[in-house]
């Protein structure tokens, strides 16, 4: 996502990262992501990451990071 909260495309480079929310984690309930958008039928990737420490400076070195596959059919 970008500062709008767009979706956005990620190439895997951390160098394209773009923060979107500055601020403490916190406990999140089961959410719909994309609720509102219907993805055409292919394999999609979803990366997640928490920067840490919270330094306001993005360490990609030290960045906490995962990723969820999608398929839409």
């Amino acid at each position: 996502m970008d500062e709008a909260l767009a979706w956005t495309p990620f190439s895997g480079a951390l160098s394209d990262l773009h923060r979107v929310y500055r601020g403490a984690l916190f406990d999140l309930s089961t959410t719909a992501v994309l609720p509102a958008v219907a993805l055409p039928p292919g394999s999609y990737d979803f990366w997640f990451a928490v920067d840490y420490p919270m330094n306001d400076m993005l360490n990609t070195d030290l960045m906490l990071y995962d990723h969820v596959n999608v398929i839409v059919p």
